[in-house]
């Protein structure tokens, strides 16, 4: 089984996010029976869209990330991931979706297997290099995820990662956290959890 390398990741720590001003809404309008709001530059959105916006929730199918009032901020996304936060220079996380599962033979398994070999991959080392230092085969709120902490050295930084993951039918999921450092300060540990609380899934 071959994964696309989520290693992409390290990079994401030099993302700078920019946010759009916004226009002033001038008017709205009903197409297709949702109602559209018109703005003073010529731009338009659907309602529904700017209350996901308003209530800090990004959705994607079968998912909804509902962090932004924890703090996290959106950065633009690198690689296989279809969502990227952060807070300030220190805490990150992201959400990869692939379209494979267990009907391509996937398994939780061979999933956290493929997680430290791209891990690895990413550093330029072995996976013997790698250490994991926990795996739980639980994560509250997320039904039929497992989770595995490892650490790795990228040009000399030490970077530790919890990353949560789940297989279905037809996709596999990872919500990946990482921070510099060896292990996961109480601080970061409290930041997962109150994140992880703030994520629903289908």
């Amino acid at each position: 089984m071959t994964l696309r390398p989520a290693a992409i990741v390290f990079c994401a720590a030099l993302l700078i996010h920019c946010s759009a001003a916004s226009a002033d809404q001038v008017g709205a309008a009903v197409v297709d029976g949702r109602i559209v709001i018109l703005n003073s530059d010529n731009t338009w959105a659907y309602a529904d869209a700017q209350k996901q916006s308003a209530a800090g929730c990004d959705r994607f199918p079968g998912v909804e990330l509902c962090v932004k009032d924890l703090g996290w901020a959106s950065v633009d996304k690198v690689g296989a991931f279809q969502a990227l936060y952060r807070v300030g220079s220190q805490y990150y996380f992201g959400l990869v979706r692939e379209p494979y599962g267990a009907k391509a033979g996937v398994t939780l398994q061979a999933l956290r297997s493929a997680i430290v070999q791209n891990a690895a991959l990413a550093a330029k080392t072995t996976v013997d290099k790698v250490p994991v230092l926990e795996v739980s085969t639980e994560v509250a709120g997320i039904p039929q995820a497992e989770a595995v902490t490892y650490t790795v050295q990228m040009s000399g930084l030490p970077l530790i990662y919890r990353n949560i993951f789940r297989v279905k039918d037809d996709e596999s999921m990872q919500i990946v956290f990482w921070s510099v450092g060896t292990t996961i300060s109480p601080e970061f540990k409290a930041k997962i959890d109150d994140t992880v609380a703030k994520i629903k899934i289908d």
